[in-house]
Formats: structure tokens, C-alpha cells, sequence
């Protein structure tokens, strides 16, 4: 039995006014709270148990935590901290199971989740394999916003999270999904025992972890998804995904 842990904590502040009054998660995609969507796709994908890092108008999750019984894990510093920081704040839950870890502000298919946790490798993460077509829609130039991406021919990630100008340099698109097993997260640990995690990101951390020494195996993804950075996003994917009939048939919603 797979856990999976969402990282809740942040208000999003490149959603500017659309998140006074509530966390980033709790924005509506056609309708619908990202967290929905992603309660949604964990428990269809066969995930038991979820919980949550909360932070930021953690009131407002209440509503979700207790109608889905989310076990809750609060951030007290999420106005100054960041994801890695996020997951340490239920450490002892996650030290118990396998886990899969979601960001908060993206929506995807159950598969995903499935074809992540049958990787058994210590750690693994999920990359849209058609990123690409995706940045050209958010952005005008896909490269502003893109990271590398790199991974070897047994599919191994090499490299990712840095800046980059060239298009050569980025095999996919990290999705903010990853599963660890109990290997890797006491892996993930003991390298953050000594060190000031405070203000690193998910992608830091992963790319400190294959620099020393350590593997991550790479699971593509060729589905509907999207992340949420700021309301642009919104209705890009409203306009792209939902006035589509044949793309809405693959949205599952509860």
C-alpha cells in the first residue's frame, strides 16, 4: 500500500489576488479545486492514504482534510521555507510506507500515479514526454521558464532543475511527482541531516542527490496535465482541455 504525501503549504503569490483568501491548491480549474483533482487521481490510481502539509490559510483546507480524512501536517514557517522543508514537517509519517509525493498546483491522470508506483527503484519521478507542445502554449518563448531535464539511456536522470538555452538540453518536463520508497526518503535524510534546507526546492534536492552518487529513475508520462503558476494558466488549460470534448472524456472528475 502506497501513501502519498501533498504539498499544500504556499499561497502562490503569482496568483496575486485569486489566492487572498485561500491557498494555491484551493484555485478552481472549471470549476473544480486542483486539490480535488488530485485527491481524485490518487485514490482512483489506488493510493489509501493521503495527507497534506498545510500552511497558508490552512482554515480554508479544513473543509477537504476532514471529508477525505487527510492527515494533516502543518507548516509553521511557510512564509519562509520552501517544498523540501514541506516534506521533513511529516517525516515520521512517510518514514513508515512507500509514498508518493504531489505538488499542489498541477492535475493529472490516475495512470500517472500508477505507472509511477511501479517503479521500484528507491526514488522515481514522473516527466511529461510532450512538454514541449505544452510551453509553447504557456509561454512565448518555452525556454523563460524551462529547466534541463536529462536522463540516460536506462533511463536515469543525469541532470535537471538548471537554466538553460537550449531545447537540446531538456528531455521532458518534470511533472512535481515522485515516489520514494523507504530506502530513498532515509537516502533523502541523511543528506539533509547537516544541511540548511530550509529554502531548497524539490529539484535541488534531486539534483544534489544524483550528484552524489545516487540514482533516480525517470517514468514518462504522456497524458493530460497541466501545472497552475498563475491565472494565465487557468484558462489556458479551461480553453485547451475543457472546450474539447474527446480531452474532457479523459478527465475523470469526481
Amino acid at each position: 500500500m502506497v501513501r502519498a504525501i501533498i504539498l499544500a503549504a504556499g499561497r502562490g503569490s503569482r496568483m496575486k489576488e485569486a489566492t487572498e483568501f485561500k491557498p494555491k491548491c484551493l484555485i478552481e480549474l472549471n470549476g473544480k479545486p486542483l486539490l480535488q483533482y488530485q485527491i481524485d487521481a490518487l485514490l482512483q490510481a489506488g493510493v489509501e492514504e493521503i495527507g497534506i502539509v498545510s500552511g497558508y490559510k490552512r482554515e480554508e483546507l479544513m473543509p477537504f482534510i476532514k471529508h477525505f480524512n487527510l492527515r494533516e501536517f502543518y507548516n509553521e514557517a511557510f512564509l519562509d521555507s520552501n517544498m523540501v522543508y514541506s516534506l521533513m514537517c511529516a517525516r515520521d509519517w512517510l518514514y513508515q510506507k512507500e509514498f508518493v509525493i504531489s505538488y499542489s498546483d498541477i492535475f493529472y491522470q490516475p495512470q500517472g500515479i500508477i505507472d509511477l508506483c511501479r517503479s521500484d527503484h528507491d526514488i522515481s519521478l514522473l516527466y511529461d514526454i510532450h512538454w514541449k507542445k505544452l510551453w509553447q502554449k504557456r509561454f512565448k518563448d518555452p525556454l523563460s521558464d524551462a529547466e534541463t531535464f536529462k536522463f540516460n539511456q536506462e533511463q536515469m536522470l543525469l541532470e535537471i532543475g538548471k537554466r538553460t538555452q537550449s531545447f537540446e538540453d531538456i528531455q521532458g518536463q518534470f511533472m512535481g511527482l515522485i515516489k520514494c520508497n523507504k530506502k530513498g526518503f532515509e537516502n533523502l535524510c541523511e543528506i539533509l541531516e547537516n544541511r540548511d534546507f530550509r529554502h531548497l526546492d524539490s529539484t535541488g534536492l534531486l539534483n544534489l542527490y544524483i550528484t552524489l552518487g545516487y540514482s533516480v529513475h525517470c517514468v514518462p508520462y504522456d497524458d493530460v496535465w497541466g501545472e497552475c503558476d498563475n491565472q494565465d494558466d487557468v484558462k489556458l488549460y479551461e480553453q485547451i482541455y475543457f472546450n474539447n470534448i474527446e480531452t474532457i472524456q479523459n478527465i475523470k472528475t469526481s
